[in-house]
């Protein structure tokens, strides 16, 4: 009866000591992963694009309903559009882009292009060109260039009364986005490059442009790194007021009012957005322009457009405006009906010029940014954090399946190998994840706090093993030879 009381006394006391060796390893990792954050997080990222990089570009004319129209290198080479347009981008040119795709019925037409630039601010016909040919036409969006105090920008207050009436035409309000931190700080904005003021009232919407990267903040709230554009702003701040970007304005057209719960979910009509936890969703990138033989979307030269209108218009008048130029194309290189029902994107595709780092690229346009985050949008596949305590639950879980391990088994290999089988499930498991469900599950810090359990528990079994041969050369020693010590050792090792 003595026997079994102590045996069972003695398994308590081992349960006691092995929870206490697997909790602190878990301590030992959580306090040597503190100083690691900022660094392991970049590494997080880092890691992320190296999974999405493994999948190379698929064309997607079937799936999505983009299209884009490049003012690219072939534009300025043409030497008919150059002898008509000059080489930087003209308003009369955009009119005649959107009077051919008035022509069919695209969902919408999407300017990738500020109207506040260029060689063609006096052309008055041409604005007046252009403000003529979006009446009527389908929903027409361009951007708004915010910065922060430029030397030709204004702050709200500054803008005239009816500059200010006409912006209003594009807020929207957004029910819980105080609830989201990033917004509080970033993508703020003190100023605007107001466009040609005609244009505000030609029934062109302008909604905001900005990519908007973010920064690290390391008090509790990551976001991005400064290297790599990764993220979607969805809204930015100008006056007070909220702009949505580009991709939401397309897809959400007339919508005024949004909610965005504490989930992040954003939802308007029967409409519904998954930003992830923080509301500023990862980009799902697709890669157009990383293999030309093979485009994501299909791309069309803005040359190739103007051209193709003023072909037909001259069929239709053959003494309208231009019609008399030497060398216009007898047929129209392009046909309308390839824009019906789709999503139009005119926008620079130049090495030079709205260039940012990328997966892809130190310089990767930021018009197939514009297109990718188009696609998120309209398919709802935005890569999205996972939840904090999935997050939570691999670091703490993986550690303490490792901790347990050792303390039940005495072998190195064994432990070895089964912090080499955890390491490797959690990566396979991140991965489906990823690919199945857009989810993104850290994998570094999980990884990082097998390695710091593992050696932090048996650094501090072999500090309590030579604690005890001390221990044991100490009490012998009083009693035995330093030879008999030292074979009594040899066998107790």
């Amino acid at each position: 009866m003595v026997s079994s009381r102590v045996t069972l006394w003695q398994r308590v006391a081992q349960t006691g000591y092995r929870s206490l060796l697997w909790l602190l390893g878990l301590w030992v990792c959580g306090i040597a992963l503190m100083p690691l954050g900022k660094m392991a997080f970049a590494w997080e990222l880092d890691l992320l694009n190296i999974v999405q990089q493994w999948h190379p570009p698929q064309p997607r004319a079937h799936q999505s309903p983009i299209r884009l129209i490049s003012i690219d290198a072939k534009t300025e080479a043409n030497p008919i559009y150059r002898r008509l347009f000059g080489t930087s981008f003209s308003r009369r040119a955009a009119g005649y882009a959107i009077r051919f795709l008035n022509r069919t019925q695209p969902k919408a037409v999407i300017l990738d292009v500020s109207f506040n630039g260029g060689d063609h601010l006096d052309d008055r016909a041409g604005d007046q060109f252009l403000v003529n040919s979006i009446k009527g036409s389908p929903p027409v969006i361009s951007q708004l260039m915010f910065e922060n105090l430029g030397p030709s920008a204004q702050r709200w207050k500054a803008q005239p009364k009816a500059v200010q009436q006409a912006l209003l035409a594009s807020t929207i309000t957004v029910q819980g986005l105080k609830d989201f931190p990033v917004y509080q700080h970033q993508n703020r904005y003190d100023s605007l490059v107001a466009p040609y003021t005609g244009l505000l009232y030609s029934g062109m919407r302008f909604y905001s442009a900005t990519l908007g990267t973010f920064t690290t903040d390391l008090s509790g709230h990551f976001i991005d790194t400064q290297t790599k554009i990764r993220r979607w702003a969805v809204f930015s701040q100008y006056g007070g007021h909220i702009f949505p970007s580009l991709p939401l304005a397309t897809v959400a057209l007339e919508q005024k009012d949004f909610k965005l719960s504490q989930q992040g979910q954003l939802r308007w009509k029967d409409q519904l957005l998954d930003l992830g936890a923080d509301g500023s969703p990862l980009i799902k990138w697709y890669g157009q322009g990383v293999n030309p033989q093979q485009p994501v979307y299909p791309e069309y030269s803005f040359a190739d457009v103007v051209l193709s209108e003023l072909s037909l218009a001259c069929q239709e008048n053959p003494s309208a405006e231009l019609c008399q130029a030497p060398g216009l194309p007898q047929h129209p290189l392009l046909q309308p009906d390839q824009f019906r029902d789709q999503f139009t994107l005119i926008g620079f595709v130049n090495p030079n010029f709205d260039v940012h780092p990328t997966i892809y690229s130190s310089r990767y346009p930021g018009f197939y940014i514009m297109a990718n985050v188009l696609d998120n949008a309209l398919h709802n596949d935005f890569v999205r954090p996972a939840p904090g305590w999935i997050n939570l639950l691999c670091l703490l879980g993986l550690p303490t399946l490792l901790g347990l391990s050792i303390s039940r088994f005495p072998s190195t290999l064994i432990n070895l190998i089964v912090g080499l089988s955890l390491a490797a499930g959690h990566f396979l498991i991140c991965l489906y994840a990823y690919h199945e469900w857009n989810i993104w599950i850290y994998a570094i810090y999980p990884i990082l706090a097998l390695a710091l359990c593992f050696s932090g528990l048996y650094a501090y079994q072999y500090t309590k093993e030579h604690k005890q041969r001390l221990q044991m050369r100490y009490a012998f020693g009083k009693y035995v030879s330093p030879s008999v010590l030292k074979i009594i050792e040899q066998q107790a090792g």
